[in-house]
């Protein structure tokens, strides 16, 4: 039985991650740790569809609204994920920073609309066509090292990795 889940990105509290979601071709993935969530990939994680904004939400021209199915394995009760945006054609990751990471209800739950989170500082990232990951999320209180790396071989290709520790 499928686990329903649903998010809104607003540009108030994520303007970055909310500019990412309005772009031709972007998702919003629900990436966690186990295969079935893509461990720590967003190309590999379950995509939540775009929906239409109820009429009555304040502002709506400034919100979004995504929902999705995980279904199988993905669908384990316990897992733990992060939203991230991902667009694939600028190879641009935002993912939900400063909170606890996410919980896979379980499937008899009412659903609940999540808000993404990106409060506090934010690390953006880009990854590079070629690395086949994102940067995963770092724990709330994480000290961020962001390192640029520049491949040599194709000089328009760069990634960026987000290091942390907990404080």
């Amino acid at each position: 039985m499928p686990v329903r889940l649903r998010v809104r990105l607003s540009h108030e509290s994520c303007p970055e991650a909310f500019a990412t979601s309005e772009l031709v071709g972007a998702a919003v993935c629900v990436c966690g740790g186990s295969e079935a969530l893509g461990a720590w990939d967003p190309k590999r994680s379950p995509r939540l569809s775009r929906q239409p904004v109820e009429a009555d939400h304040a502002n709506i021209a400034q919100t979004s609204s995504w929902e999705g199915h995980l279904n199988g394995s993905a669908a384990q009760p316990g897992a733990e994920f992060k939203y991230v945006v991902l667009h694939l054609a600028d190879h641009t990751y935002v993912w939900e920073q400063n909170i606890p990471l996410r919980i896979v209800p379980e499937i008899d739950q009412a659903v609940e609309t999540h808000v993404f989170n990106t409060t506090g500082p934010h690390v953006p990232s880009r990854a590079a066509h070629t690395s086949g990951t994102g940067v995963s999320p770092q724990p709330e209180g994480a000290v961020h090292l962001v390192i640029k790396i520049a491949d040599e071989c194709n000089p328009g290709v760069t990634a960026v990795a987000v290091c942390g520790s907990s404080l």
